[in-house]
């Protein structure tokens, strides 16, 4: 079932708390950026395991998974229906054969374009109506905020012993 969209009603107390505000944020640009991928016959995961492979080519099954979050199993169906349609090909690795290396068809390749595209037109439509000072500092703060919660998640694990 398709995530409908919804506006953010700032006036309840909870969208004043960054943490809900941003999972509202990333859960919008999926279900948009899902809707018009599926213009091109792509599932969100499809549209962004091509752009992570065409980022980095012969990129492992395994870091694939890793990048896109998503167990093993997952990410060996997701790589099987984009196998059958076309999309991608596995290989050996050639100093291991037990890894498999992930790879674009000329398929994937050729709707690079598009795909393209359509993020352009996404970003520039959820930026409607922002200057570009205010866009900078709000990027400068986010990427603030992140770096202090992953130094959060690395003091944990040390605090844990992990």
């Amino acid at each position: 079932m398709q995530e409908q969209l919804r506006t953010v009603d700032m006036t309840d107390p909870l969208n004043d708390h960054l943490g809900f505000l941003v999972h509202d944020l990333a859960r919008a640009f999926t279900a948009a950026y899902a809707a018009r991928m599926s213009s091109l016959g792509l599932s969100r995961p499809q549209a962004r395991a091509i752009a992570y492979v065409r980022r980095f080519p012969g990129v492992t099954q395994v870091e694939l998974s890793e990048y896109l979050g998503v167990g093993r199993m997952a990410m060996t169906g997701l790589l099987d229906r984009m196998e059958s349609k076309g999309l991608v090909e596995r290989k050996e690795d050639a100093s291991d054969r037990r890894v498999k290396r992930v790879h674009l068809t000329k398929a994937a390749r050729d709707m690079q374009p598009q795909m393209e595209s359509i993020a352009r037109e996404l970003h520039a439509g959820s930026i409607t109506g922002v200057s570009a000072r205010d866009l900078r500092n709000t990027v400068k703060v986010l990427q603030r905020i992140l770096h202090n919660v992953e130094s959060l998640v690395t003091q944990d694990s040390a605090d844990e012993g992990v």
